[in-house]
């Protein structure tokens, strides 16, 4: 059984794609943090 993307490889993307989402929502938190003082 071949497949054009290998499981190895879905995982790889997977845990790239959630790094970047992780990355971009902690930048996020982290400019309202700054923005609103509390």
């Amino acid at each position: 059984m071949t497949t054009t993307i290998s499981f190895e490889q879905y995982l790889n993307a997977l845990f790239y794609v959630a790094l970047v989402v992780a990355v971009i929502t902690s930048y996020c938190v982290y400019r309202q943090n700054k923005k609103t003082k509390h």
